[in-house]
């Protein structure tokens, strides 16, 4: 009778004998001197113990500070986010997959050579004015993937929305006869001139961008379901 019962409780303790060989008849024989109630306990209190080292160890994804003792959890912190910057968050997103839906349809594609030729270009720039590119990029919170991110973005714009954006001499002269009498009398005025011309694409370029932007949402259909959208 006494050799049915210890077998019964040693089935209870491993029932699916998945524990490792060398510990398995030492662990059987502490089960079997366990009552099944106090096992069970055993067996919980380890799960909460586990479960509490894991919170302890992973806390940082739980908390992001502490304040005289007291927590504030990750989730403030989005929520907070959310309020004061989640609208501008999820426009630029959405702005982001407009451009990416549309460059699709048109089959523009920018190449990866394009992208190392234009940052080789800004660290030049950046070389001889003394300054790091890494440095930089570090102080804004950015990486080279995310300059990249942003200048094939760029370049997709570039080809979609300015293209065409030229100014004419007509235009710059007409600037300039404008804008002459501001500028010091022993400068340069073909200097100026480039300078008034670069001035003048930069500004119809934006201009062409934010239409074309305002056309891509206008021909989209986009539905808020976090957010409400943004008042017209």
């Amino acid at each position: 009778m006494k050799s049915k019962s210890s077998k019964k409780t040693k089935s209870f303790c491993c029932p699916t004998g998945k524990f490792f060989d060398p510990c398995r008849k030492k662990l059987g024989k502490f089960c079997a001197k366990l009552p099944k109630a106090n096992f069970q306990k055993i067996i919980v209190y380890l799960g909460f113990l586990a479960l509490g080292l894991i919170l302890y160890f992973l806390r940082g994804q739980f908390i992001v500070a502490t304040v005289n003792g007291r927590p504030i959890s990750r989730l403030s912190l989005l929520r907070e986010l959310e309020k004061q910057s989640g609208q501008r968050g999820v426009d630029s997103l959405i702005t982001k997959m407009l451009i990416a839906q549309e460059a699709k349809k048109q089959g523009i594609n920018i190449t990866a050579e394009e992208i190392d030729q234009e940052i080789q270009e800004i660290e030049k720039t950046l070389t001889d004015q003394g300054q790091n590119l890494d440095l930089l990029l570090k102080q804004r919170g950015m990486s080279r993937t995310d300059l990249t991110e942003e200048l094939k973005l760029q370049k997709v714009i570039e080809k979609m929305a300015v293209a065409d954006i030229t100014v004419n001499e007509e235009e710059v002269e007409k600037e300039f006869d404008q804008s002459k009498e501001f500028l010091p009398k022993d400068s340069n005025p073909e200097e100026n001139k480039n300078n008034i011309k670069q001035q003048l694409e930069e500004s119809k370029k934006n201009e062409a961008v934010q239409k074309w932007l305002q056309k891509l949402r206008d021909d989209a259909k986009i539905n808020y379901l976090l957010l409400k959208p943004p008042a017209q």
